[in-house]
């Protein structure tokens, strides 16, 4: 009898009272996201669904938690509120229209005031530093990596970040590959030492995740970024 109120004390209060979050961020992808494109406007029309997940990313109590749930978490903050500054200031084209977007607009994650650049740098990749998170953050831009249309949870998190990597490496508008050269999104450039740390190239990296490998001696050039909403 002790043990099975043990058991049960544990279901109700250990890792499952982060559980309605995933859900509620799970179906709010499903429901908004599709190949990549986000439909903005039709949050504009109703934000109800935007405002609930909203307040639980505000709510959050993150103590107590394993490294795979915070790394979950803050992911699915980052877009979520990414998609939540859009749509406080639609209409616009592009993320660069309001100078404050990444570094200037504070937000309440888990009970901390955290601008985005706050939670991708600053939290995310200082806590966490690996590479893969770059390409499961999506800066509502044409040019990121697609955004997932599926929510991250402690139980999928590592495999998802290897399979959005993998997507990322493998996608011929995002690495675009020919005879000993290779055109790499500028998000190589711009956090080119998360990279090439432990020891790794850049083509090593990229390698890694790709099923046609690049060859050692190709060319490396960055194509320029598309910073044009990536809207539905």
């Amino acid at each position: 009898m002790i043990l099975i109120t043990f058991i049960l004390l544990n279901f109700f209060n250990g890792p499952q009272q982060g559980e309605p979050f995933f859900k509620s961020a799970d179906s709010f992808f499903a429901k908004y996201v599709e190949n990549g494109r986000v439909d903005y406007s039709s949050l504009v029309n109703n934000s109800q669904d935007l405002d609930q997940i909203y307040e639980q990313v505000q709510a959050m109590d993150l103590s107590g938690k394993s490294p795979e749930f915070e790394k979950a978490f803050y992911i699915n903050a980052y877009n979520l509120l990414v998609i939540k500054q859009v749509v406080d200031l639609y209409p616009i084209k592009s993320p660069l229209e309001n100078g404050k977007f990444f570094n200037g607009i504070k937000h309440t994650v888990a009970g901390e005031k955290l601008t985005l650049d706050g939670i991708e740098k600053g939290t995310l990749l200082k806590k966490y530093p690996d590479a893969r998170i770059h390409f499961a953050v999506v800066c509502a831009a044409v040019g990121c990596p697609p955004i997932h249309n599926r929510a991250f949870t402690p139980e999928n998190v590592e495999q998802l970040l290897t399979e959005r990597t993998t997507y990322a490496m493998n996608d011929t508008y995002f690495t675009r590959v020919s005879t000993n050269k290779a055109e790499l999104s500028q998000i190589f450039n711009w956090y080119n030492k998360d990279f090439v740390s432990k020891g790794s190239d850049l083509i090593g990296f990229v390698n890694l995740y790709r099923d046609e490998k690049i060859s050692e001696k190709a060319k490396i050039s960055y194509y320029e970024y598309d910073w044009n909403l990536n809207s539905k």
